[in-house]
C-alpha cells in the first residue's frame, strides 16, 4: 500500500507570494460650468466605472474632494480617466495626492497642477 500524505509544499517549489498593492488617491474636482446647468461626469479607473454624479456647485470656485481606494497592478499603467457625459461645462483636476501601501509600507506622492 502507498500513501501520499499531502503537507505543505517545500519553499524551493512554492511561487512567493505578492500580497496586494493599495493605492489611495484623493484629489479636487473643479467644474466650469455654462449657463447656470449641471454637468455630470463618470470617473474611470483602468476601464472600471468607480462613480457617476452631477456637479452642483455655483462656481468655479468650489470642487469637490475625490478620494478613490484602488487595488494596482505592479508593472502596468494604471489610469484614471474623467469623463464628461454633458456637452457643457469643463473639468479641471488639482491638488492630487496618491498613496501606496503594500505590507504595511507607505509611500507618498503629491502633485499639483
Amino acid at each position: 500500500m502507498t500513501i501520499i500524505q499531502a503537507g505543505k509544499p517545500h519553499p524551493e517549489h512554492t511561487p512567493p507570494v505578492v500580497s496586494p498593492i493599495i493605492a489611495t488617491v484623493e484629489f479636487n474636482l473643479f467644474c466650469n460650468k455654462e449657463n447656470g446647468q449641471e454637468p455630470w461626469y463618470r470617473i474611470w479607473c483602468n476601464d472600471t466605472l468607480m462613480t457617476e454624479r452631477t456637479f452642483r456647485w455655483d462656481t468655479y470656485d468650489r470642487y469637490l474632494s475625490e478620494r478613490l481606494i484602488l487595488e494596482v497592478k505592479p508593472d502596468s499603467d494604471n489610469e484614471i480617466v474623467i469623463d464628461n457625459l454633458s456637452d457643457f461645462g469643463e473639468f479641471k483636476v488639482d491638488d492630487v495626492e496618491i498613496e501606496f501601501s503594500q505590507d504595511g509600507v507607505t509611500a507618498n506622492f503629491n502633485i499639483t497642477a
